[in-house]
This record gives structure tokens, C-alpha cells and sequence, in this order.
């Protein structure tokens, strides 16, 4: 039987090629609920981008790095193309966000030293808790 039963696979609802900077809202928390995080895939085939798994901190929305706490984070270049990320290593690991109120997000925070638009994809399968 699969854990992690729910999958967010992207660009959609960011846009189709980042430039330097974007954050992708992946949906909020649900009130009274943990997002249990499986694991990621994360692609970037024409430029380096840095993938930043964040979500809000308690009774925050905004997409700002004070207001979020990191989760996971990678490097990619066109060299690297595909990265997967466990977050639950058979087991041994137990990743989650806080316990939302109904405010919280998770976000998906791409970064780049180029402004040039840039193709990118992933993958992000969780559960609730």
C-alpha cells in the first residue's frame, strides 16, 4: 500500500519557464493537518535553478523567506538534468510542515543567477497527517 498518495506535478500553477525568481503556491495546509512530504523530483534541462521546498511558518501566507521555513533544497544545471529527493527513506525519515490553521502554504521557491526564462519540471508526492 502507498503512503503518499497525492501528487502535485508542475509547472502548473507556476509558469511554464522561470526566470530569476518565482514562487509556486502548491496549495495551503489544511487546518489541523501535517503535510507528510515523500518525495520530490525536480528537472531542469536548459539553465541552473536552485529548488527550495518551503512552507509558512504559523499563522503566515506570504511567499517571503521570513515567513517560511525551508524543507529541502537543490542545485540543478542543465548537466544534472533530474534529481529525485526522499524525504522518507524507507522509513527512517519523518518530514512534515507544521500543523495548519488555515493561512499556512507550501511553496516551491525557484531561484536562478540568470534572468533568461528557463524550462524546469517537478514532481512532489505527500500525504496528510
Amino acid at each position: 500500500m502507498a503512503i503518499f498518495t497525492t501528487n502535485i506535478i508542475g509547472p502548473p500553477p507556476g509558469t511554464a519557464t522561470t526566470p530569476a525568481s518565482q514562487w509556486i503556491d502548491l496549495g495551503i495546509i489544511p487546518t489541523g493537518y501535517k503535510i507528510w512530504l515523500g518525495s520530490a523530483k525536480y528537472t531542469s534541462p536548459d539553465k541552473g535553478i536552485t529548488f527550495e521546498l518551503r512552507h509558512n511558518n504559523a499563522t503566515k501566507s506570504a511567499a517571503t523567506t521570513t515567513d517560511t521555513t525551508l524543507k529541502d533544497t537543490v542545485s540543478l544545471t542543465p548537466k544534472s538534468k533530474t534529481v529525485t529527493r526522499d524525504f522518507y527513506k524507507n522509513g527512517t525519515l519523518h518530514t512534515t510542515t507544521i500543523v495548519g490553521t488555515g493561512v499556512e502554504k507550501l511553496w516551491l521557491r525557484l531561484t536562478s543567477k540568470s534572468s533568461t526564462a528557463g524550462s524546469y519540471l517537478y514532481t512532489l508526492s505527500y500525504t496528510l497527517e
